[in-house]
C-alpha cells in the first residue's frame, strides 16, 4: 500500500480568520442558543457510546491523564501547520468610564 501524500498547509488567512472567530467571546444569547439546541437524530446515543468506550479503554483517572499527556506529546511532534495554533489575542477594547465628565472620557 502506498503511503498517503503529505497534506498541504491550509491558507494562513483562513487559519487566522478561524482563530479569530474561535477566540471571540460568545454573547449570552448565542451561548444559550447553542447549548439549548436539540440533539440531532442519534447524536446523543453516539456521544454516549464514545464516552462509554473511552471509560472502558481508560478506566482510571491516572490512565486518562497518561493518555492525555501522551497525546499532547504526539501533537507537539507534528509539523507546525498540523499543530493546534497558539491562543489568539483579540484586539483590546477600550474601557470608557461613563461616570467621568465627557472631556475626560477620550483619554
Amino acid at each position: 500500500m502506498k503511503p498517503l501524500p503529505s497534506p498541504k498547509p491550509p491558507d494562513p488567512s483562513l487559519v487566522r480568520r478561524i482563530q479569530y472567530e474561535a477566540a471571540a467571546p460568545l454573547t449570552r444569547e448565542a451561548f444559550l442558543a447553542y447549548v439549548s439546541a436539540p440533539w440531532a437524530d442519534g447524536e446523543r446515543e453516539e456521544n454516549r457510546a464514545h464516552i462509554e468506550w473511552f471509560l472502558r479503554r481508560y478506566p482510571t483517572p491516572s490512565a486518562r491523564l497518561a493518555y492525555n499527556r501522551r497525546r499532547i506529546r504526539e501533537l507537539a511532534d507534528r509539523p507546525a501547520y498540523l499543530r493546534p495554533p497558539p491562543p489568539l489575542r483579540l484586539p483590546e477594547t477600550p474601557v470608557v468610564d461613563l461616570d467621568a465628565p465627557p472631556e475626560e472620557r477620550d483619554r
